[in-house]
């Protein structure tokens, strides 16, 4: 159907359906715009948080290992006095032998922590020295990820072969993005290909697959609020956002935080050389020292 325009033109008249997919493309591609967007604001809240802890970790990790080492040993030590006292064991072996069994688990916990806060430290110490970038660079970044998020993002996907795909591809995308690698990030652009139409639609499939792509783009943006929220009520992001606002004040919390835990492992230090001296005198009263 047509109508004459002023000029005596033909005025193609648009039907009902094909009204409809208009709008809903216009909704749709505002809505992965949005996406887009919640997800480079979900991938930014991801690596605040991970750099906070990578630097609280390196801040205060080797002093918690330390002092988990002395409370071990406190333990320990409890233990062979409580051998000696309780069950009148005298024979040493037997006691570094029930110690052993008793604490196995606790040291290898320690150990395990042990190696975190060194590659903590020099996870800390890397980005530290990655150099700062320019608002015209994070301008550009910004801009890219957000291309690509539009494309590749998983919930798009229409099989599980192309969710996999957009998996893998969102996991290079973000490494490139934390490393502020805009030349992977244009090159991906480049290659990329977004293929919005499907060919041999009829007007109906057209409305049907609009109409239920619309729905699951709701669920995405409902999805990704969700996990921004759940990071912003973490433990580790209020305590990330109290130690910067302590740091505008000139405070730091995690030097105060460090000076606590070393007097922590003073004093367990200073116990623990109290209980050596004890099982020494024990030991050599039962004369298997």
């Amino acid at each position: 159907m047509s109508r004459t325009s002023d000029n005596g033109n033909l005025i193609p008249f648009k039907t009902p359906e094909e009204l409809e997919i208009e709008r809903l493309l216009r909704e749709s591609h505002a809505k992965q715009n949005q996406i887009a967007e919640l997800t480079l604001a979900l991938e930014d809240l991801k690596l605040e948080v991970n750099r906070f802890e990578t630097e609280y970790n390196a801040v205060l990790g080797k002093l918690y290992v330390e002092l988990d080492k002395v409370n071990l040993e406190i333990n320990e030590y409890t233990l062979r006095i409580q051998l000696i006292e309780r069950e009148a064991m005298v024979n040493q072996a037997k006691i570094d032998d029930r110690v052993e069994e008793a604490f196995k688990k606790e040291r290898q916990k320690v150990f395990e922590y042990e190696r975190k806060a060194a590659r903590d430290s020099q996870e800390f110490e890397h980005l530290k020295s990655k150099p700062e970038i320019d608002a015209a660079t994070a301008k550009q970044l910004r801009k890219l990820y957000l291309k690509l998020a539009k494309i590749y993002h998983p919930d798009k996907a229409q099989t599980n072969a192309e969710r996999q795909k957009n998996e893998r591809m969102m996991s290079l995308i973000n490494r490139a993005y934390e490393e502020k690698d805009a030349q992977t990030l244009q090159r991906l652009i480049e290659s990329a290909k977004e293929n919005e139409e499907i060919l041999n639609e009829t007007l109906h499939q057209k409305l049907k697959r609009l109409r239920t792509e619309h729905k699951r783009l709701d669920e995405v943006i409902a999805d990704l609020k969700a996990e921004i929220e759940n990071i912003k009520a973490s433990g580790s992001y209020k305590l990330k956002t109290t130690v910067e606002q302590a740091r505008k004040r000139g405070e730091d919390i995690l030097a105060k935080l460090a000076k606590d835990i070393s007097r922590k492992i003073d004093a367990g230090r200073g116990r623990l050389k109290d209980l050596m001296r004890r099982f020494r005198r024990l030991a050599k009263l039962l004369r298997f020292a």
